[in-house]
């Protein structure tokens, strides 16, 4: 009985087995095989160039095959050995690669995207695996892919083509780029710091600084670009948020629309920057040169401007609620309609300040108005505090010795509280309260004036 159960079960595996015939002959040169396979009926041709789409081959051995430049779209390459197969410039593009075997195989200029997501492929050193669809690894061919959003961080990018590639808000820290292609690649609100290795080309616009790739749009939160040259860079809308740009030079750069909030620009030469529209809330600019800069319509809400050089900048319009001036030099600045409410700017140089369309020597009347203000809200809660006092026509008809009672106005009432105390000693004794000495009463207020007075009865 069980050599008729053992029997059953090889006959079932046997049935599994895909049959399959190879003529492949290898060249000595390259240690390379092609020739024809047959799978089943059906006989397929392997050189470079060949035309693979869509053949079944299962389980197959190519292994040391020559298939540069094959195309193998939507081809069924399941448990497919291609182990140090050429297949340079293949396109994989909608094939199944399930359980595959590319361990050793050259995959430069290798095309693919649109596989399963189920992957368990072995891969050359150096190859990532399958991101969003695509085999990803040195020398790739992911020109033109949607890589969007895809975490690359670490990933050896070295040599890959991502020629007009969507790279938007992908993260690429730590990646390696050496060689690699991305002209006209969309880089925004990419993430990146640490990377290695020295791109080919970029987009226009973009720069590897420090590891980081700085552009429009950029994401650089964080960023560590202290003593940087970003002269003429252009980070519009870029997020700088708590970034590190001390004594970096930002000469001519545009900074428009970017957020820095909480970033360090101590010590930065911002010279004829341009910053309008941007978030500066809590940014540091102590130290900072920001001669001929445009800032008009900036959030500056706490910054620190100390000692500043904001010599001829424009910050028309600007918001400065809070900021700290001390000290700057705002020689010919212009700040028509900027708001300086609690603003500091205690020995800062004011001279030839534009506001409100007039020339000022100073900023006294910005001072003033913050005073002003200050005094008036001063003024309120004084007068607060007297509304609740009693008003001179109340107290005017108290005669000498009179005690003025605050009426309680909710209950329309006034409460009249004494002891009844006695002492055995006049000079010397202690008054103590006699047993029900403590008399509360309660009297109504009816309108108009009314007098009272306490008598001792018979």
């Amino acid at each position: 009985m069980r050599r008729f159960l053992w029997v059953i079960c090889i006959a079932v595996l046997t049935l599994s087995v895909i049959p399959s015939f190879s003529e492949l002959v290898t060249n000595p040169r390259t240690g390379l095989r092609t020739g024809t396979i047959t799978v089943f009926a059906d006989t397929y041709t392997i050189e470079p160039g060949a035309n693979l789409a869509g053949a079944n081959l299962y389980n197959v051995d190519l292994s040391f095959v020559d298939l540069r430049g094959a195309n193998l779209t939507g081809a069924s390459l399941v448990q497919t050995n291609f182990g140090n197969a050429n297949l340079s410039g293949a396109d994989l593009a909608q094939a199944n690669l399930f359980n595959a075997n590319f361990d050793n195989a050259n995959l430069n200029g290798i095309r693919s995207g649109g596989t399963l997501d189920i992957f368990s492929s072995e891969l050359p050193s150096g190859w990532s695996g399958m991101l969003g669809g695509y085999l990803i690894g040195p020398n790739a061919d992911l020109s033109g892919v949607d890589l969007s959003g895809l975490d690359l961080s670490g990933v050896n990018l070295s040599g890959v083509n991502l020629n007009q590639a969507n790279l938007s808000k992908a993260d690429l820290s730590d990646a390696n780029l050496s060689e690699t292609n991305l002209m006209e690649a969309s880089l925004s609100e990419v993430r990146s710091g640490g990377i290695t290795g020295i791109p080919n080309t970029l987009p226009g616009g973009w720069h590897l600084i420090k590891g980081y790739l700085v552009g429009s749009e950029a994401y650089l939160r964080g960023a560590d670009l202290s003593g940087a040259d970003l002269s003429g860079f252009v980070l519009e809308n870029a997020n700088l948020d708590l970034a590190n740009l001390s004594g970096s030079q930002l000469i001519n750069a545009d900074l428009s629309f970017a957020s820095l909030q909480n970033a360090n620009l101590s010590g930065a030469n911002l010279t004829n920057a341009d910053l309008r529209q941007s978030d500066l809330t809590l940014s540091n600019f102590s130290d900072a040169t920001l001669h001929n800069s445009d800032i008009r319509f900036a959030d500056l809400t706490a910054a620190d401007l100390r000692n500043s050089n904001l010599r001829g900048s424009q910050l028309a319009r600007s918001n400065l609620r809070q900021a700290d001036l001390s000290d700057a030099d705002m020689t010919g600045s212009n700040l028509i309609s900027a708001n300086l409410f609690d603003a500091t700017i205690d020995g800062a140089i004011l001279e030839d300040v534009v506001r409100n369309n007039d020339p000022i020597a100073s900023l006294e009347i910005a001072a003033l108005e913050n005073q002003l203000a200050l005094v008036t809200e001063e003024r309120a809660q004084v007068m607060l505090e007297l509304e609740a006092r009693p008003t001179f026509a109340e107290v005017q008809d108290a005669r000498a010795g009179s005690i003025v009672l605050v009426a309680d106005r909710e209950n329309n009432e006034v409460t009249l509280i004494f002891k009844v105390e006695e002492t055995e000693d006049l000079k010397q004794g202690t008054w103590t309260t006699v047993q029900g000495g403590n008399i509360s009463l309660k009297v109504p207020l009816e309108a108009g004036n009314k007098f009272m007075r306490i008598t001792l009865g018979d």
